[in-house]
């Protein structure tokens, strides 16, 4: 029942004029507004002048009948309820004038209850319906705008991954050099100012290498480079770029492969893995570390690649925790500098993806033998044979 604000108006055209009352006394106790006309020419004619909500229609009407009305109607409004009312017993008429564009029908007689509960569901319905269009509207506006967000993140991605991360990472490694005072000798006051001016480039240059990490996660389609590749080549490339991403220790890196080994899988996913490790423990050990990476074939199913590190070794817990990108307070406290970056959580998910497993094997500081063992990162890959 429609509620005391709210006056829906109905139309009502029926020839009987007894029924035509009926109907109108009943639709109105129950809150409605209703105008009535006696055929279907005077409907037309009222609809023309006014709005209504409902249209109740006799199917056989003098000069123009129910159907002939609908069609009018439809012409202009196709979505207006129109419930027809027929004296045919025969339901497959009714149903047929439904399938003709109709909401609704009911057969003559009928209980009062019976219509005042059809135009209650067709209101209901069409209220339903234009709510259903409003929010897909909203929802149209709100995914242009996602859209156009998404387009202004990919140029930002662009700019920072295409254009600012070379040329941070070449002012990084210079400042890096005049600070050790590879150019020259620096007063303190200098030393003091490029300090300031390293730290906030440092801070600047690791942003743009989570953001880089993190398009390189979104746009990553595994295995679409399928192929056999040689695995010592691969560390090779792996230890090259390890390097160059490290951006500042001049470390060697040391490679050992079984010769001859090829594998089969994403060559570049592998070398992305390797090389983000192989960086991480450059940057986390000093000067006087040594990293080296080796590879082997385990099986028919997999094989093995090892990065290693002489220096002195952290508990597992908190490599593993690096490898999700968690604050590592236990790393600044221990006075090792782990970037703040997604290296390790890179490799991690690509490790991950690609079905194999990564562990760390750590030496605890003050551990006599520490210097000889160290950090080891072990990646565990399948053989991914065609």
């Amino acid at each position: 029942m429609p509620t005391e604000k709210s006056f829906p108006r109905v139309l009502v055209a029926e020839d009987d004029e007894v029924m035509r009352l009926v109907i109108s006394r009943t639709l109105s106790d129950e809150g409605y507004e209703v105008a009535e006309v006696a055929n279907g020419a005077l409907a037309i004619e009222r609809w023309t002048e006014e709005k209504f909500d409902v249209f109740v229609l006799d199917v056989r009407m003098p000069e123009m009948g129910g159907p002939e009305v609908m069609e009018k109607i439809r012409e202009q409004d196709a979505e207006v309820p129109i419930i027809l009312i027929t004296g045919d017993p025969d339901l497959d008429s009714a149903r047929r004038a439904v399938v003709s564009r109709a909401c609704d029908y009911v057969i003559k007689p009928f209980p009062p209850a019976e219509l005042v509960g059809k135009v209650e569901r067709v209101l209901e319905t069409r209220r339903l319906e234009e709510e259903t269009r409003r929010q897909q509207r909203e929802l149209e506006v709100r995914y242009g705008e996602i859209l156009s967000l998404q387009r202004q993140q990919k140029k930002l991605f662009h700019l920072l991954v295409g254009e600012m991360f070379e040329p941070l990472a070449d002012l990084k490694f210079q400042i890096e050099m005049i600070s050790s005072g590879l150019v020259g000798a620096l007063s303190d006051q200098q030393k003091e100012v490029l300090g300031d001016a390293e730290g906030d480039l440092e801070r600047l240059w690791k942003i743009t290498r989570d953001l880089r990490d993190l398009e390189l996660l979104k746009k990553e389609n595994l295995y679409q480079n399928f192929s056999a590749f040689d695995l010592q080549e691969a560390l090779v490339e792996s230890a090259r770029r390890g390097r160059s991403l490290s951006r500042g220790k001049d470390l060697d890196v040391c490679v050992a492969a079984d010769e001859g080994v090829v594998v089969h899988g994403d060559r570049d996913l592998v070398i992305r893995a390797v090389s983000s490790l192989t960086c991480g423990l450059i940057e986390a050990g000093s000067s006087q570390a040594s990293v080296s990476l080796s590879g082997s074939q385990k099986s028919d199913h997999d094989y093995e690649v090892v990065v290693h590190s002489t220096e002195w070794g952290l508990s597992s817990e908190i490599w593993e925790r690096s490898f999700h990108g968690e604050e590592l307070e236990e790393l600044t406290a221990a006075g090792v500098s782990v970037p703040a970056t997604l290296g390790l959580p890179l490799s991690w998910h690509i490790v991950q993806a690609v079905g194999g497993q990564i562990g760390v094997a750590c030496v605890p500081e003050g551990d006599a033998s520490a210097l000889a063992r160290g950090t080891s990162m072990t990646l565990l890959l399948p053989n991914l044979r065609s």
